[in-house]
């Protein structure tokens, strides 16, 4: 243990640490700022808000790598904006030495115990340890979605083919999409990046009527049209690595509902009448709950 305490305390890991801090203030704002955005941001507009969304999230991590590359710089409060730039554009400078008046490394020489180590050594082990929890709980749930689309069973009823070809029409999609059943899941969902497989639960098909499946369709095929798998894996890994940060999860939990309610707006545009949309909409939560849903275009239902 003492070791492995006394790893974590290089300038570059103390450096790490003085980041990961920094993104605590800034996510603050960058969540501050959409959060006011937002306000003034019609309900209507759903795709300017989740581009104003995840531009919030990818602030917050271009944001983190500048501020590594700042407080590498040989001495940061020495220089002048300009000077600051381009040391930081510039080839890479030596270690920062103990003289600097706003360096962060108090020395170069590792404490002889943990007692005597910095408190940024402990601060980036328990950093390290709760990224590693968080990938491995990502990569476990990455893990069982793959294993429920590749025991799903796939469709061959030619009604639901039928409509996935007219919606698939209608909204300009071209890659090839799977149809199947699984009773794993309650909901419908889309697994897979590459090989996309939209899967229903079996009671949800039951009965359904062909405009009810257009509905689901159409919402599900706007998530791969938008390739929104994959941007949710990035997002996932951007919150295992800033895991501590609130406002980082709140921004993430942002960008995921305007994404729901973009989606549901390419859907009932397919539809062509957004009250029939929800219609649709609430009908199929009824169907999932057992409950009459309020309806509503824009909430995340699927």
């Amino acid at each position: 243990m003492n070791n492995l305490v006394l790893s974590f305390a290089s300038p570059e890991w103390t450096r790490a640490v003085y980041t990961m801090l920094h993104t605590l203030w800034q996510g603050t704002l960058a969540a501050g700022l959409l959060f006011v955005i937002l306000r003034a941001t019609s309900p209507e507009r759903p795709d300017r808000r989740y581009l104003l969304s995840l531009g919030a999230l990818v602030a917050v991590v271009l944001a983190a790598m500048v501020t590594w590359g700042v407080l590498g710089l040989p001495d940061a409060s020495t220089l002048d904006a300009t000077e600051a730039a381009s040391a930081l554009f510039s080839l890479p400078q030596p270690a920062p030495t103990i003289d600097g008046p706003a360096t962060f490394y108090r020395s170069h020489e590792a404490p002889r115990s943990p007692a005597q180590s910095p408190w940024t050594a402990w601060a980036a082990l328990a950093w390290l340890c709760g990224t590693v929890v968080c990938l491995l709980r990502t990569l476990t749930l990455a893990f069982r979605t793959s294993s429920v689309g590749r025991k799903a069973v796939l469709l061959t009823d030619v009604a639901v083919m039928d409509a996935m070809d007219r919606v698939k029409k209608a909204m300009k999609v071209a890659r090839r999409v799977g149809l199947a059943t699984s009773s794993v899941i309650t909901s419908p969902a889309v697994f897979g990046a590459i090989w996309p497989i939209i899967v229903f639960p079996p009671s949800l098909l039951l009965g359904m009527s062909p405009a009810l499946i257009e509905a689901v369709l159409a919402h599900e095929l706007a998530h791969i049209r938008r390739h929104d798998y994959l941007v949710n894996l990035v997002q996932m890994l951007i919150e295992s690595s800033l895991f501590f940060n609130p406002a980082v999860w709140w921004i993430s939990r942002q960008v995921r509902v305007e994404r729901e309610a973009c989606c549901d707006a390419a859907a009932a545009a397919m539809v062509g009448d957004r009250v029939e949309y929800a219609r649709r909409l609430a009908d199929v939560v009824e169907r999932m709950t057992g409950q009459a849903a309020a309806p509503n275009v824009y909430a995340p239902a699927m």
